[in-house]
């Protein structure tokens, strides 16, 4: 999980997930999943599990 502050002073939330058998140097493909609407932040500083 890590955060950032945006250019207009909000702090903003991003997770990212590895791969199980995760290898360090091998290039992986990369999903971005962004949600812009108004109502729910999905990203929050908290974790959710994974399985």
């Amino acid at each position: 999980m890590f955060n950032y502050k945006s250019k207009s002073g909000h702090t903003m939330y991003g997770m990212y997930y590895r791969p199980d058998n995760y290898q360090q140097g091998v290039k992986y493909p990369t999903v971005m999943f962004l949600y812009g609407g108004p109502h729910v932040q999905l990203v929050t500083n908290s974790f959710k599990g994974l399985k």
